[in-house]
């Protein structure tokens, strides 16, 4: 998700998730947890398309600058771990 800025993030995902109307989806607050949610949710052949923060380590919130930890050493992160899990 971009910057909040004043907004609260949860009704962000909500307005998004009105387009929604085809698929079945789960809202997770939580950066980390959704990545990792559906990086262990996939199948063989399946593209998970991250999209929002990328390398960027800050994020704007109610006026305050608070450091985040970018959504590519995360992801980096996920899928080592995931890796290995299927490697034992």
């Amino acid at each position: 998700m971009e910057d909040p800025g004043y907004q609260d993030p949860l009704e962000i995902a909500q307005e998004v998730a009105m387009y929604l109307t085809e698929v079945d989806y789960e809202i997770i607050h939580d950066r980390k947890e959704a990545l990792e949610a559906a990086i262990n949710q996939v199948k063989k052949d399946t593209v998970i398309l991250f999209t929002g923060k990328g390398a960027e380590r800050f994020q704007s919130i109610k006026g305050r600058k608070v450091q985040v930890q970018s959504d590519v050493s995360i992801t980096q992160e996920l899928i080592e771990k995931y890796n290995q899990k299927q490697n034992d």
